[in-house]
């Protein structure tokens, strides 16, 4: 890429000015939204965050889950994640060997609970659990 030469092509970079490089003008151009010291405040507090996504929205996924989030190992009680197999949803455990040394545990280096072996006999507790026998009813 050359600057001179605009025929070689271009590349886009999104990158955030330092603290360093940022401009202000000393007279105000605009009305300010916020001021100047809770600007540098929240600017202080995201760069305290460092590169981590901090977003709180779950990621997409074109597969359904019906136990997404709820599923814990019962070896290491890390969460357990979705995983499609031989079209069947799948909950895995993925500890790799060397974390399985660090923490002393012996734990296989993954663990799989197929759903369709799980969601029955959820289905059948739930509903004995909320049979009309066990429900108290509300009064208004």
């Amino acid at each position: 890429m050359d600057v001179d030469d605009v025929g070689l092509g271009h590349t886009t970079k999104l990158r955030w000015n330092s603290k360093e490089e940022r401009v202000w003008s000393d007279a105000a151009v605009h009305p300010p939204i916020v001021s100047r010291e809770d600007f540098t405040a929240v600017a202080a507090t995201l760069a305290s965050r460092g590169d981590r996504h901090t977003d709180k929205t779950r990621k997409r996924t074109p597969k359904p889950y019906q136990l997404r989030g709820l599923l814990h190992c019962g070896v290491c009680e890390r969460k357990m994640q979705g995983q499609w197999i031989n079209q069947a949803p799948y909950y895995r455990c993925r500890f790799p060997e060397e974390y399985a040394l660090a923490n002393h545990l012996v734990h296989p280096r993954n663990v799989y609970l197929r759903e369709d072996n799980i969601v029955p006999y959820l289905d059948r507790w739930l509903g004995r659990l909320f049979a009309p026998h066990n429900v108290t009813p509300r009064t208004t």
